[in-house]
């Protein structure tokens, strides 16, 4: 019957529609499986503590920000984001302290650059959701928080 193509072709619409959440959220796995590499290689236990409660925050925000995400695009898909490719063995590369931090510290800038890109302003702007925004800012401020810390052991 003639349904069938129009199904398959709105199906693989929503599918390309939902290419670029599929490409952030695989960034956003990025982050974390980064941020847990180093978390298991540090030596120093300040650092490894950091960067165990930095995972846990981020893993509960990243969850509830990717969700949140695709709500809105399931009814009006707008989303396009711009964001860095990572390569997540690149952190094994880090050895000492001071290359782990600054590997951590570059991971930071990175979400941080993403998540505040204009883009993703306009995406919140476009669809009114505070609740993405909110996921924005508590995300920002574990940032700081972990900026922070690394500081003091700096």
């Amino acid at each position: 019957m003639n349904l069938t193509p129009i199904n398959v072709y709105i199906n693989s619409n929503l599918e390309q529609k939902n290419n670029s959440v599929k490409e952030f959220s695989l960034y956003l796995c990025d982050i974390l499986n980064s941020i847990k590499l180093l978390h298991w290689y540090s030596n120093e236990y300040n650092l490894h503590k950091i960067l165990d409660e930095t995972y846990e925050s981020f893993d509960d925000l990243f969850d509830k920000l990717i969700e949140e995400i695709i709500g809105i695009t399931k009814k009006a898909n707008n989303f396009s984001l711009e964001f860095p490719k990572r390569d997540v063995k690149k952190v094994l590369e880090s050895c000492c302290l001071e290359e782990q931090i600054n590997e951590l510290l570059s991971i930071l800038a990175s979400l941080e650059n993403t998540i505040k890109n204009n883009n993703m302003d306009n995406f919140i702007k476009n669809n009114c959701f505070n609740g993405i925004n909110n996921t924005i800012e508590e995300i920002l401020s574990v940032s700081n928080k972990c900026k922070y810390l690394i500081g003091m052991i700096k």
